[in-house]
Order: structure tokens, then sequence, then C-alpha cells
């Protein structure tokens, strides 16, 4: 049985990670597909073996379907940058350089098993992410841009969004790590989260939107000094500085990071102190952060393979 991770950027009406123990529930997507509601040795993958498109060329979209009651009443982004990311053709099952197969998947467990043998596991770069990467790059350029909320950035925001961006080229110029690209597609969700939640869900609050007393204008739960019975001060999402976020280690990906994200945002959460690191340093187990809006028929042809996707996006709200 696979137990998913939905990581949300930016989502209103679901929490920033769940972990259903049951079969996957799809997720209707911006494109009208589903997703489930994120060295030097020899067999090293070059980076320059993956073509990058050029920035025009964007994603095809089928026509959309008619969505839900709460995603029609949910404010969009100012412009979505949706259309404009590039395809993660290795979860579509397309990649000519990195096939999604068996054969694949097993080369990669036994590379990541002989880096993690030779002390190298951090080391361990995945190619399919530089698409990640760089989709992760044109999102923070469009929110630099102001493009993305309808109000301008406060230079709390802006000045995180810059240091993010800086990760994110760091992560590039390393052919994405992979541990260190998951836990940065964490970031970039909780940084999207905070971001949300002050400038559209607290709007919505303060207005009494229909979909408060629906029940959909849930966020993510941020906790300060707590312990593992939940014991501590409780965040408002719209209120935490994302100085402070981007202050902490994030489990090693700032090394110049002065705070514990465990203590100083999740903390008494074991999805993110817990489960969610293991999984991490899980070496037959792929988390994979992904932009891409996915189908049922993707999960049938890699569902027989402990590969994870975490569903970012770039609307406010979805139907999970």
């Amino acid at each position: 049985m696979h137990h998913d991770v939905l990581c949300h950027g930016g989502v209103v009406s679901q929490p920033l990670l769940t972990v259903p123990q049951r079969e996957p529930t799809p997720m209707l997507t911006p494109g009208g597909r589903t997703a489930i509601a994120l060295d030097s040795g020899a067999g090293q993958l070059a980076a320059q073996r993956l073509s990058v498109p050029a920035l025009s060329e964007g994603r095809q979209r089928p026509a959309l379907p008619e969505p839900p009651w709460f995603e029609q009443m949910m404010p969009g982004p100012k412009t979505d940058i949706a259309d404009q990311l590039l395809p993660d053709t290795w979860l579509q099952g397309t990649s000519t350089s990195m096939p999604l197969t068996q054969a694949t998947w097993q080369r990669e467990v036994d590379r990541r098993i002989a880096m993690e043998a030779q002390g190298k596991g951090d080391d361990y770069t995945f190619e399919p992410f530089l698409v990640l990467l760089e989709n992760m790059r044109r999102l923070i350029g469009h929110l630099l841009a102001d493009q993305h909320f309808d109000d301008p950035l406060t230079p709390d925001e802006h000045d995180a969004l810059q240091d993010l961006g800086q990760l994110v080229q760091q992560m590039k110029d390393l052919a994405a790590p992979y541990k260190r690209t998951v836990w940065l597609a964490v970031l970039m969700s909780t940084v999207l989260e905070i971001m949300t939640a002050g400038r559209v869900v607290d709007g919505l609050r303060s207005r009494k939107s229909a979909l408060l007393a629906q029940g959909r204008l849930s966020t993510s739960i941020f906790m300060s000094g707590g312990d593992k019975k939940g014991q501590g001060t409780l965040l408002e999402p719209g209120s935490i500085s994302l100085k402070r976020v981007l202050s902490c280690r994030w489990a090693g990906l700032n090394p110049a990071g002065t705070l514990d994200e465990t203590q100083e945002l999740f903390s008494g959460s074991g999805q993110l102190t817990g489960q969610l690191s293991d999984w991490i340093n899980t070496p037959n187990l792929f988390l994979c952060p992904s932009f891409e809006p996915l189908d049922l028929a993707d999960f049938c042809r890699f569902g027989h393979l402990p590969v994870y996707p975490l569903g970012l996006m770039t609307r406010y709200a979805l139907n999970a």
C-alpha cells in the first residue's frame, strides 16, 4: 500500500502536508487532469543531458471542465503562470533520457545506496528535478514581478523570495541534489502558504466569505516551541515573518540558517519532524515534488513503484 504526500504551494483548502493512510484520492488541477493531493561516481547522470525548453515553450493544456463551486468562488492569481511551466516528462512517462521504468528506478536505487555507503548520500543528484527547479525559478520570478498577487510585495516578501531564488539556483548549479531539492520544495510551499494566508485567506475571512461557512478556508497549522503532545504557541500564518522562515536550516538545505524549522514553525508535528524526514532518507523511495497535473493513467503507469508525487500548484485552491 502506497502512502502519498501532498505538498501545497499556496493551497487554502487543504493543509500544507497531508499523509493519507489509504489509497490516494485524485485532486483536480487547473489543467483538468488529476494529481495526488512534492558526485563523482561512474553512474552519475550528467545535468546537461536534460534538454530544458526555452521560456516560450510552455505546456499545452486541454479544455478545462467546469470547476467545483468553491474553486469558482476563490479568487485566482493576478496572472496564472501555470501554462508557462515546463512539463514534467519524467512523471508523464515521456522522458527519453530517463524513462520512468522499473529498470530506471532500480538503477537509481543502486546508485543512491552506493553513494550512501560512501558517505555521499547528500550529494546524490536526481536528473528529473532540473525541470522542477526551472519551474520554481519561473514562479519566483513571476512573484517578484508582482504578477501573482494583486498588491505589491512587502520588503519582507521580496527579500525572502530573492533568498529562495538563490537557493533554487544553488540546487541547479549542483545538478539537483535529491534530498535538498525535496526540502526546497517544502520550503517554497511554506513561503507560498504564508503569503496566501495573509493576502487572500485573511481577507476572505474578514468579509465573511461563504467559503468560511462551508469550512473551505483551512490553512496549515504552524506552531512554535511545542512538544510531541502539541503543546506550544500557535502561529497565525499571515503574521509569520518570511525572514524567520528563511533563517531556518531546513534539514541542511540552508547551512547558514540559525533556526530549527521543527521548533520555529512545525513544533509538535510528526509529519515534518519524523515521517517526512524518514521518507526523504529512504534510498528505495522517491518523493517527487512537481507542478505536473497527473491523471489516473499516470498513476496506473508508475503506481507499482515507490514513487510518490508531491503536488505543487500555482493557484490558491484546488479540488482535492
